[in-house]
């Protein structure tokens, strides 16, 4: 009887470390076509080139949790054959984890590109047991077919709505960015101050993007710092 117990409770305690970076922003789903379930592309303005049609597109899907099989989840394609694709992965000794940690990916693919690119690079990931993530990407839309002729930016949030697991004390936010045609990804922190009110969790554990009510924004900064500039 000892046994069993101690093996429930060594389980429940492996479950709770293993959980990790549930929850992508839903985007108005029931304004969405069937076949765009989880991508809501969008007209904006291009202020560079006013005259050139240009979509940004908003990424969402399901609260994901360890019992959830590793995988593809997401595919978004541009007209010129690169793609991203939203992977449900587990990462550990390759990526410097001791132990199990499952989480969103978010992977380019260009066909044309170097031999790295072609093979996939890694431009978006959850850093947080409980983040809540937000994706868009951006290109022209000329023939209008609502789908980005190429990738201009892609954007990747994570923030840390859980158990404040970064740096502790403050309310943690990872913008990782990557711009296609120029080859350069970056990785910016921000550190804000949570607000007087406010506690972490920022959010429940099954709801990880619902901000409570005290903790909701604006934000007032405390650090920005570019941790990551790279080509691949």
């Amino acid at each position: 009887m000892r046994s069993n117990t101690l093996l429930k409770i060594f389980c429940i305690s492996v479950c709770i470390v293993l959980v990790s970076c549930a929850g992508i922003n839903e985007k108005h789903r029931g304004l969405l076509k069937p076949d765009e379930k989880y991508i809501d592309c969008r007209p904006v303005v291009d202020e560079k080139n006013k005259g050139s049609p240009m979509l940004r597109c908003a990424i969402s899907y399901d609260q994901l949790n360890f019992f959830t099989p590793p995988g593809t989840k997401l595919i978004m394609m541009a007209d010129s054959g690169e793609r991203l694709e939203l992977w449900w992965t587990i990462d550990w000794l390759g990526m410097g984890y001791i132990f199990p940690r499952w989480r969103f990916a978010l992977m380019y693919f260009n066909p044309k590109g170097k031999e790295e690119l072609i093979s996939g690079v890694r431009i978006g990931e959850c850093r947080f047991r409980e983040g809540c993530n937000h994706g868009a990407y951006f290109g022209p839309d000329m023939n209008k077919n609502n789908t980005p002729d190429y990738f201009t930016e892609i954007i990747w949030d994570n923030w840390d709505y859980g158990d404040d697991d970064g740096v502790k004390g403050y309310l943690d936010h990872y913008q990782h960015v990557y711009k296609p045609l120029i080859n350069q990804y970056t990785v910016t922190r921000f550190l804000y101050f949570y607000p007087e009110k406010c506690t972490p969790p920022v959010s429940p554990r099954d709801e990880v993007c619902k901000i409570s009510e005290e903790c909701k924004p604006p934000y007032r900064l405390k650090e920005k710092k570019i941790i990551k500039s790279m080509s691949f």
